[in-house]
């Protein structure tokens, strides 16, 4: 770990103990008012938006998100731990992760994770799979669109992975658009270091929605796979 990943983690973890203050604060607000934590969706866009702007630029290309019909699925490379700091790019679409449930016991980060009800799954457990996939139908239902990596792990290398089904399961029977996008996160780590941070861009293409009506999840999940695999942003 290099000092400028150490000041990285610092600043993070001392905004999210404030997020987590704002949170508790209005909690009672939340459960009566906001069910699906809206508004404490758009702060945490915030603190990503800003913790990150701090350590690098974050530039968007492709298709505007303001053109997107919510709610859509979201289907991302997975490169590095830095990969949800493209979360404020969402603005002004609400997007909830769908994320290992590992995540919920990570200090600081755990409590938010939970408090704005993204979606857990333990990919190892058949049961939390079903669970998981319930849970994102229904927020896909309410208006909440969703962002995965299907390919269920980091690629820190570059190439991407093969892609996993569930996410294109998820919007064929929400009956929802796919936007494939792309992201290259590892520029912002030195060579063979997943844990020295550098100067440099942080890059986010998003591509046109794929329908997924009178198109299988496997059609749909090889044509997401081909459109993020068209292009390199380095």
């Amino acid at each position: 770990m290099n000092l400028r990943f150490g000041l990285f983690i610092f600043f993070y973890l001392s905004f999210g103990i404030i997020v987590n203050a704002v949170f508790l604060i209005f909690f009672p607000l939340a459960f009566l008012f906001d069910p699906q934590r809206r508004i404490y969706i758009r702060i945490l866009y915030f603190h990503h938006y800003l913790v990150s702007s701090l350590f690098w630029k974050t530039e968007v290309t492709g298709y505007p998100i303001r053109r997107c019909r919510p709610p859509c699925v979201f289907v991302m490379n997975h490169q590095t731990i830095l990969d949800s700091f493209t979360l404020f790019a969402m603005d002004p679409l609400i997007c909830k992760l769908v994320m290992a449930s590992g995540f919920k016991l990570v200090p600081v980060i755990g409590t938010i994770t939970i408090f704005v009800k993204m979606v857990f799954v333990n990919r190892t457990d058949q049961n939390s799979k079903k669970t998981s996939l319930a849970q994102s139908v229904a927020c896909l239902k309410k208006g909440v669109s969703l962002i995965l990596a299907p390919e269920g792990r980091l690629s820190h290398s570059g190439q991407l992975g093969p892609f996993k089904i569930g996410a294109f399961v998820t919007a064929d029977i929400a009956g929802v658009p796919v936007v494939p996008a792309r992201t290259e996160s590892r520029l912002l780590l030195e060579e063979g270091s997943r844990m020295k941070l550098r100067r440099g861009t942080m890059r986010l293409h998003f591509f046109d929605p794929i329908e997924t009506r009178n198109r299988s999840p496997e059609e749909v999940r090889d044509l997401a796979f081909q459109e993020i695999n068209s292009i390199s942003l380095e």
